[in-house]
């Protein structure tokens, strides 16, 4: 069975999730420091599809995610060609 699946609005991702990586349009980012030396970056788009990574500093966990995004990107844009 399909469900439904509605747009989220953006001002309210930005909210939750406000780093903006430029080059990945739609996708929304937040990244914190769960312990000493040990980073979560969590990502979103607009549509609800999930990404996370960790790295030992906040520039690699979320170049990790932001990598992560893209695959998942490039699925969608495969899978509708």
């Amino acid at each position: 069975m399909k469900r439904v699946v509605h747009r989220l609005d953006e001002n309210a991702v930005l909210r939750d999730y406000p780093t903006v990586v430029g080059e990945l349009s739609g996708w929304f980012f937040r990244v914190r420091e769960t312990s000493s030396d040990a980073w979560l970056c969590e990502g979103i788009d607009l549509w609800g599809r999930q990404v996370s990574r960790r790295g030992d500093d906040p520039d690699s966990a979320i170049a990790a995610a932001v990598d992560a995004a893209r695959v998942v990107q490039a699925h969608l844009t495969s899978a509708s060609s």
